[in-house]
């Protein structure tokens, strides 16, 4: 086998792999033993019909291009270990020549995955806060506790409605002087502050008082489902009829052992700090390590092939469509509500897709660079980690993985894991 490559751009390379006439020979051996074995000829015990008879039945073709499948499949494996390359999607095969009888040659044009020059990985420098919890922030989060825990009770004769007051209102839109479908409601509750309805509306209402009537004019947003009202000026004569203030528990001994069966308020509060100096401890590792790696990204500058991206932004999709169908929806209801093609959300996609093979390619140099690998150990864990997640026998996760060829796509991941956690440990704060 003789193997010499063109290559055409940055990223195709066309090998041409020239066989002898010996390697044809066998091939058209294997292929006619294999349609043999397979073909039924009457008269004939299978595996047993002469190539001649076979030929009558099938066409001297299927010979051929079962012989030239099995050249291909022979040698193409030990060309690319031979030029040391790793092509990232199938190849376009085109037989240049291959008849019985004869030396045969053909054509392998392949996307080959990109060369990585790394650029310092180790000791890199980025900056940790010490985290650190306010008292604003304690109280906050107590006031939290005490909101949810309120009553929600008859507002006082004659008070203003204030930001968490819950407004049961009639309204009625119009969009220049014509009302809309979807713009009426009767006895609607709704809560100050809760955002709920368009930008705008609920802060006018604001200050209204029950039995007011009261004109709101807000502007449709640019991105509105309805395609009639996005970017319109509109009009709701809303009416008043009830409002509802929160009455807040008192902050005591007594609510402290009832949210936590705490001692006092005080350790309620000691409490909420070490709660939130975990959330913030968690929050500052986070940033840490994305910007960690974010260096080592940003550090090595390669051109990604456009077919990876376009891989990568059609899996994007395929995990957007798997979360729409577990919340009852799917990808063409999501679309119709966007308002978008899937062309446009595939551009959506685009550069955080470069970005995320990128990141997986230059890992996966890491990984090649300091001779990491994936064990046993480190692949049951993560079958165990995937059947926890979905509730499932491990033998399930195990079966169904090998069953759909994602095998090696798992052994990948924990690879670039496990780079990434070698360059994060070795990683100073600044």
């Amino acid at each position: 086998m003789n193997v010499s490559t063109e290559k055409k751009d940055q990223h195709t390379l066309v090998i041409e792999v020239s066989v002898s006439e010996e390697e044809v020979k066998k091939a058209f051996a294997s292929a006619t033993q294999r349609i043999a074995n397979e073909v039924s000829i009457p008269g004939f015990r299978k595996g047993k019909a002469p190539r001649n008879v076979l030929e009558n039945r099938i066409g001297k073709e299927a010979f051929e291009a079962e012989a030239f499948e099995a050249v291909v499949n022979r040698t193409y494996p030990k060309a690319l270990e031979e030029l040391s390359v790793e092509p990232v999607v199938q190849p376009e095969i085109e037989k240049v020549s291959f008849e019985e009888g004869k030396a045969g040659s053909y054509k392998a044009t392949i996307i080959v995955k990109p060369q990585i020059e790394l650029g310092e990985y180790k000791g890199i420098s980025a900056t940790k806060e010490v985290p650190e919890v306010k008292e604003e922030q304690i109280e906050e989060h107590i006031q939290g506790l005490l909101s949810r825990r309120a009553k929600m009770v008859d507002a006082t004769e004659g008070a203003a409605a204030i930001k968490g007051d819950m407004v049961l209102i009639d309204f009625l839109g119009t969009v220049d002087g014509v009302a809309f479908e979807g713009g009426e409601g009767k006895s609607y509750p709704l809560e100050l502050g809760s955002n709920s309805f368009i930008p705008g509306f609920e802060d006018q209402l604001i200050g209204t008082k029950v039995g007011e009537d009261k004109t709101v004019k807000v502007t449709f947003p640019e991105d509105y489902f309805s395609e009639d009202l996005k970017g319109k000026d509109a009009e709701f004569a809303v009416h008043v009829q009830s409002i509802k203030t929160k009455e807040l528990p008192e902050l005591n001994d007594e609510f402290a052992q009832e949210v936590g069966k705490f001692e006092s308020v005080e350790a309620l509060k000691e409490d909420v700090k070490k709660r939130l100096e975990g959330t913030a401890a968690t929050e500052v590792e986070r940033n840490f390590r994305a910007a960690v790696l974010k260096q080592l990204v940003d550090a090595v500058e390669v051109e990604v092939p456009a077919v990876m991206v376009e891989n990568r932004v059609n899996n994007l999709l395929a995990e957007l469509d798997l979360n729409l169908q577990s919340q009852g929806a799917n990808l063409d209801s999501y679309l119709q509500y966007a308002n978008k093609t899937i062309a446009e959300v595939k551009a959506d996609y685009e550069e955080v897709a470069k970005e995320g093979v990128k990141t997986d390619l230059i890992l996966e140099a890491v990984a090649k660079k300091e001779n990491l690998g994936v064990s046993q150990r480190d692949l049951d864990t993560e079958l165990r980690a995937m059947a926890l997640t979905y509730d499932i026998p491990v033998k399930n996760v195990k079966s169904y993985v090998e069953k759909e060829g994602h095998m090696g796509n798992l052994i990948m991941n924990i690879l670039r894991r496990k780079a990434a956690e070698f360059v994060i440990s070795s990683a100073v704060s600044a």
